[in-house]
């Protein structure tokens, strides 16, 4: 059977949740094939590494490496598989059951569509729902609302030139604008669609506002001549920026904030 979805788990000492990761995976329950590949981003856990040994021999492929980031780990899992779609799972994450049949079946059916994301349920140590909302460029800018568990195109990945290894954190905010620059269509099931698990030493928590807004403004440096001209043509979005404040974005889109 060809492979048509490829489940790229980066992983660093969390070899404790992989096998509750990889069990999410619905291997047998769809009439196309999906492959995984782990990526082992240097992890010197004694029990991580022994899990490493247990996927192998399983069958499944596992790439070694030195530590590289996450955005690196997905890169060389992408550039390793051979799916036509590719989902990134974090090691600590799980799939919901229907997540893959049913985006699968959006871009099987509809070419002009490459990405396509959906709510998220916390667990561990809180339990709630985390709703998705639909792609809007300007709401966008000032904040990631579309996290790294969604399935895209393999073929935009390669067009956008991968994860930015540059980022440390908020990675995937990154490559969404990217492909959105790049005229990639984004698609919102609107439903559960994973399952994330908040931990005390999460990635998420260790994110300050310094860092966020770091963040925000070297994704609006890296593309500013698209945002710049995006902005100035758009009305709508322009106004909703206006009505909204957010001055100093609008300043920076269009090219009054010089970096230094």
């Amino acid at each position: 059977m060809d492979i048509l979805v490829s489940v790229i788990i980066p992983c660093y000492n969390h070899g404790i949740y992989l096998t509750e990761a990889i069990e999410s995976i619905p291997f047998t329950k769809v009439d196309y094939g999906i492959e995984l590949v782990v990526v082992n981003d240097g992890s010197n856990d004694t029990f991580t590494l022994e899990k490493f040994k247990e996927i192998e021999q399983s069958g499944h492929m596992v790439i070694h490496q030195e530590n590289q980031g996450l955005a690196a780990s997905r890169n060389n899992g992408i550039r390793a598989s051979s799916g036509k779609y590719i989902i990134p799972l974090d090691a600590d994450n799980k799939l919901h059951i229907n997540y893959l049949t049913k985006a699968v079946d959006i871009l099987q059916t509809n070419p002009g569509i490459d990405v396509v994301y959906g709510d998220a349920m916390y667990f561990g140590n809180e339990n709630r729902l985390w709703k998705s909302r639909k792609f809007i460029p300007a709401k966008f800018v000032h904040g990631n609302f579309i996290d790294a568990c969604a399935i895209f195109r393999k073929n935009i990945w390669e067009k956008v030139g991968g994860y930015d290894s540059h980022m440390k954190t908020q990675e995937d905010w990154e490559f969404w604008t990217n492909i959105f620059i790049h005229g990639g269509k984004f698609y919102n099931l609107e439903e559960l669609c994973f399952y994330y698990r908040l931990r005390n030493d999460a990635m998420h928590v260790n994110i300050s506002s310094e860092n966020y807004e770091s963040n925000r403004v070297y994704i609006i440096k890296k593309h500013a001549d698209f945002f710049a001209n995006y902005f100035y043509h758009n009305y709508s979005t322009l106004n909703y920026i206006k009505q909204n404040k957010i001055k100093a974005a609008v300043n920076l889109l269009l090219g009054k904030i010089k970096f230094h």
